[in-house]
């Protein structure tokens, strides 16, 4: 199977990408390195991306940029942040890349 690994240049997800990479071929995404990059947190960077690897038989998704402290000190935009890359990149990710699987 091809099996695109986003986030498959950061520490958990090389480790899932490895493992994989075993029996499969395994298409590594990273924000800055990697086979292909894509902006997690953008509509058309996504898109982007689906075009470049048109077919695929699985995603993968090891990525997301957060914000960490205290709760208290954590202000709406922090959790702001969070939710866009975090939670919305993911659904984005497969919003989009139905249409491309």
């Amino acid at each position: 199977m091809k099996i695109i690994v986003v986030g498959g240049t950061g520490t958990i997800g090389t480790a899932v990408a490895d493992v994989l990479a075993a029996g499969h071929e395994v298409i590594r995404v990273g924000n800055r390195s990697g086979d292909f990059t894509v902006d997690f947190s953008d509509k058309r960077s996504i898109e982007d991306l689906f075009k470049q690897i048109p077919s695929f038989h699985a995603l993968v998704s090891a990525a997301g940029k957060a914000k960490f402290a205290k709760l208290g000190d954590l202000s709406d935009e922090d959790f702001l942040f969070s939710l866009n890359h975090k939670l919305m990149g993911q659904v984005n990710l497969v919003r989009i890349g139905h249409h491309y699987i």
